[in-house]
């Protein structure tokens, strides 16, 4: 193509900002002219590969680090370098390494940009971000240490929220008790630090639940703290329309918090009342679409917090209701304003919130012990049953033969035990119990899912590799599977013997899978709601049978469902007779409505 066309194009393309098409335009000019001849256009190519980053670190992060550095290559090797430029693809290159993880190269970037520009505000914004992102990939990958050291580096209310970390798999008992001792210190020791927005403020501390403790206290310091620093964003809140009834969260999408309580959502506009479901976005999915189109009001909320908080007050809410709270900080920094005149929490994330502005926490009957009110700052409200109609996809059976299914999924032969939660829920309490099993059925194989996070996997699989060979058990019987969609998951599920359940943390959505393609749940009860959601289950489908006192009563529970068939199979029709009904819970559903008439009328 002629120089001249290319030139114009490219001079078009930069005119109307399409960066790409610039930088693909002044490629091929420079490919057919000699150095000297296309100096002159050289910083325009530069600009135009730095500006294309910048446009594309949302859409494509890889790209936009690639052509980033390449901007970079030309720039140090042109002499017409200049300050702005440099600034601009600094910028751009930090952020790209970033979204890339990349976050040492990122950091030093920015803090580079900081002491060449120190009244740089957005360079100084920028940098804070990066140790903010980069202290918390740290955490999910288990380097709760090297987490804490970018954490001192950021300032105000953040830098002092991301202290208040935990690991997220534990090295021994000993580790979970100094992590918890050092975190309980740091709860104790929090200052008053005036927020610069209601969003510094949003931080969880979810993994404390999983250390199977009673975190009343802990949880009721923070949320005292957290409501004396939210207090100056408090939003003048309307006055209350009779019914009005909003639901918020940023999990009304497809996963286990959608599927537990999207019920709730046409249960309560079918009892008319006025339901408005938000979701806090950006994340969103065609689930979102389809319950927002159902229920007719509410939106994905998108932007800064504080404008979320001033909208909802607006509405004149009578009832908010939080299907969870602790595991999105943002849901709890909202939480911790008065934005209804009543507000209400459920089990998503079973444990307290320890909030002074939640009304009640809705919980299950059954699944709570007899102290369970010393559990929780908030007073309970308990349902029936499973406490609402459970979204269960309809579990399609494959046509293959198990054997033949095993193999598919690369599932070993013999005994296959099933042990599919989270690394987080497979605490140090779980190593003897794992233990007793292998040295019972020492031709047995593990079965077990990989983290998101590979730092969690390989914590998870340093500890219990060490604890197997330490006990004379073969580590190579723990499999790790990769994690995969919920109709893969059930077919491995069919393939394996029974499953072991987590009993400081047990399972929900786990057990409901289990049970829905007949894999006996072996379990125990803990002293916490959250340790005895199985047990309730299995005493719903008349399978009591599987829940024992302690690991012996466990293992000999596992001997029987392996050696007895007509055990076995009248088990898998009690849970297929009984597990139907027991998922839609229309009693339980029944009496929220009731509950929510009764407190609306008040």
């Amino acid at each position: 193509m002629d120089v001249r066309v290319l030139i114009g194009a490219a001079n078009a393309a930069l005119a109307r900002k399409d960066w790409l098409a610039a930088v693909d335009a002044l490629e091929q000019v420079r490919s057919l002219l000699n150095a000297s001849d296309f100096a002159p256009l050289e910083r325009a190519l530069i600009s135009a590969l730095a500006n294309a980053s910048g446009g594309l670190l949302n859409q494509d992060s890889e790209r936009a680090l690639q052509l980033a550095r390449r901007s970079e290559t030309l720039l140090n090797a042109s002499p017409n370098a200049n300050e702005t430029t440099r600034n601009l693809l600094d910028f751009n290159l930090a952020a790209a390494e970033i979204a890339n993880r990349d976050f040492s190269a990122g950091i030093a970037r920015y803090a580079a940009l900081c002491a060449r520009s120190p009244t740089d505000v957005q360079a100084a914004a920028l940098y804070q971000r990066a140790l903010l992102s980069a202290s918390r990939d740290l955490e999910l990958n288990n380097q709760t240490e090297a987490s804490l050291a970018l954490a001192k580096r950021i300032t105000g209310v953040p830098g002092v929220l991301r202290q208040l970390i935990l690991p997220w798999v534990y090295r021994s008992h000993a580790h979970l008790q100094s992590a918890r001792a050092e975190f309980e210190a740091k709860i104790n020791q929090l200052p008053n630090i005036i927020a610069g927005s209601l969003d510094e403020l949003s931080h969880d501390h979810f993994v404390l639940a999983y250390q199977g403790q009673n975190d009343v206290e802990l949880a009721s310091r923070y949320g005292d703290w957290l409501c004396r620093q939210s207090a100056r964003f408090q939003p003048l809140r309307s006055p209350t329309v009779g019914g009005r009834i909003a639901l918020v969260s940023s999990f009304w999408r497809e996963c286990t918090v959608g599927s537990y309580f999207s019920a709730w959502l046409f249960a309560l506009r079918d009892a008319g009342f006025a339901v408005e479901v938000y979701q806090l976005g950006p994340q969103h999915d065609a689930q979102t679409q389809d319950w927002l189109k159902r229920v007719g009001a509410g939106q994905v909320l998108q932007g800064r917090l504080h404008e979320h908080a001033q909208m909802l007050a607006s509405r004149g809410i009578d009832l908010l209701i939080y299907p969870e709270l602790g595991m999105d900080g943002r849901s709890l920094a909202l939480a911790s304003l008065r934005l209804a005149r009543l507000q209400w929490c459920a089990w998503g994330h079973p444990v307290t919130t320890g909030l002074p502005t939640i009304d009640r926490f809705i919980s299950c009957e059954a699944m709570e012990p007899n102290d369970a009110s010393s559990h929780y700052r908030e007073p309970l409200l308990l349902l029936p049953g499973l406490g609402t109609a459970y979204a269960q996809a309809v579990w399609q059976a494959p046509k293959l033969a198990r054997g033949v299914l095993k193999q598919a999924h690369g599932l070993p032969a013999g005994i296959c035990i099933f042990l599919p939660q989270s690394p987080f829920k497979i605490t140090p309490d779980h190593d003897e119990v794992m233990v007793a099993f292998a040295r019972e059925f020492p031709d047995a194989n593990w079965m077990l899912f990989e983290a998101a996070k590979s730092g969690l996997t390989h914590a998870l699989q340093d500890r219990l590799r060490a604890c197997f060979a330490a006990a004379g058990c073969d580590p190579q019987r723990l499999h790790w599977l990769p994690m995969c969609p919920r109709q893969t998951f059930l077919e491995i599920a069919s393939c394996c013997d029974f499953a072991l359940d987590t009993f400081g943390f047990s399972g929900g959505n786990t057990s409901i899978d289990c049970l829905s393609v007949g894999l006996p749940v072996l379990t125990r009860e803990s002293a916490h709601m959250r340790g005895r959601q199985t047990a309730a289950m299995l005493r719903a489908v008349d399978a009591q049978s599987l829940i024992a006192k302690d690991v012996e009563g466990q293992i000999q529970c596992a001997k029987r469902v392996l050696s007895d068939a007509e055990f076995r199979g009248d088990l898998q029709k009690r849970i297929a007779h009984h597990l139907p009904g027991y998922l839609r819970s229309e009693n339980a559903l029944a009496e929220l409505i009731s509950q929510v008439r009764l407190a609306l009328a008040q």
